[in-house]
């Protein structure tokens, strides 16, 4: 086996750009399924969260939707499920900057994993859409090694690519949790990319560094891990 001289862990949400409506009809199809149809006020409700991806927001948002743990997971599932249908069929874009730092990754000799709490086939359609089979070294999600939760998900992927935490392993995340995690998991460098959070919200979570990914130059992924 060939290890890598260091490993990146991308969180997949800050790497992708669905099309225009993809999250929307997504969440409606998912309410639909568990009875909630349009007019309602709980689908009303639910579509004003605005919700653009599948996981742990997902999971809470249907929790307090239907006042039940076991609903909330359900209802996380179905969005999971309806997101990745709306994918394979409207499409989704590479985020600027995004393929360009991961080839420079590679180069670099640094494995790239891509971690996420989307299921497996969401996961897939996703990659497939971007069609970046040959660019990720590994992927990482529920079922695929780890309980859900971040912190695993990247330890998961450090021990799978014989890779010691610290300053050999670095994660990407656009999420304050997602930069939580790879603090709590030991990363040497932890980089926030604005997204769903923004530049002050990641920098107080702990990152080590706050900037777009198409600031993540050549220079930049191959000093992300020291």
């Amino acid at each position: 086996m060939t290890v890598p001289h260091a490993l990146v862990c991308f969180d997949l949400p800050c790497l992708v750009r669905p099309a225009e409506g993809v999250a929307h009809e997504a969440l409606d199809r998912a309410l639909r399924r568990l009875g909630v149809g349009p007019g309602t006020s709980a689908h009303s409700a639910a579509l004003r969260c605005g919700l653009r991806w599948p996981g742990v927001a997902a999971k809470e948002m249907f929790r307090l939707l239907f006042g039940s743990a076991d609903r909330g997971e359900a209802g996380a599932a179905a969005f999971d499920d309806a997101f990745g249908v709306m994918i394979a069929r409207r499409g989704a874009a590479v985020a600027p900057g995004a393929a360009a730092v991961v080839a420079a990754c590679r180069q670099s000799g640094t494995a790239v994993c891509v971690t996420t709490e989307f299921s497996a086939a969401t996961r897939e359609a996703v990659l497939d859409v971007l069609d970046w089979a040959e660019l990720v070294a590994m992927t990482v999600s529920p079922g695929n090694g780890h309980d859900g939760d971040a912190v695993p998900a990247v330890r998961t992927a450090a021990a799978r690519a014989l890779v010691p935490r610290g300053d050999r392993l670095a994660v990407v995340s656009g999420t304050r949790s997602g930069v939580r995690a790879g603090v709590a998991a030991g990363a040497g460098a932890v980089i926030g990319i604005p997204a769903e959070d923004d530049e002050a919200v990641l920098g107080a979570a702990g990152a080590t560094l706050v900037c777009d990914l198409a600031g993540l130059t050549d220079r930049w992924s191959r000093q992300l891990v020291g």
